[in-house]
């Protein structure tokens, strides 16, 4: 697949992401390697945030992404062992705060979400206050699985 032919899918998902609830999502781009990514910086977190927020957006454009060949989208976010214990010191606040049922994350720091009634709760009231809440521990956005 050429970059261009990786770089349309990519603006595909982005207006995808757009028409569901994500409206700041950026067009992505190609690097050199091939790898599909998205800006760098501030704009990036806010938008990881929105994500984070909002899993059905994730799940409705995740058809696109997959058309995408294996190794395109690049994954710079390998967390850290610190970040690890961070997030795991999150999902306990989160769990204090009025999520009881919110799991610990995965080892590549994800959250086991993905076919639970978390997964559809998206921008809930109870969701926004114990991330409120927690945010001391991992304001960066959660990414489920």
């Amino acid at each position: 697949m050429t970059n261009a032919q990786i770089l349309a899918i990519g603006r595909e998902a982005a207006q995808c992401m757009r028409a569901h609830g994500v409206p700041d999502f950026p067009d992505p781009v190609v690097d050199h390697d091939g790898h599909l990514q998205l800006p760098q910086g501030a704009a990036a977190e806010r938008v990881k945030q929105e994500l984070t927020a909002n899993p059905a957006a994730q799940q409705e454009c995740e058809p696109i992404l997959s058309r995408l060949p294996a190794g395109a989208v690049q994954d710079n976010d390998t967390p850290s062992a610190q970040d690890i214990e961070n997030l795991k010191k999150f999902a306990q606040c989160i769990r204090q705060n009025g999520i009881p049922e919110f799991p610990d994350p995965k080892a590549d720091g994800t959250f086991p979400i993905h076919g639970t009634p978390l997964e559809t709760e998206g921008k809930s009231p109870r969701f926004r206050n114990a991330m409120d809440a927690c945010k001391q521990y991992w304001d960066k956005g959660i990414r489920g699985s």
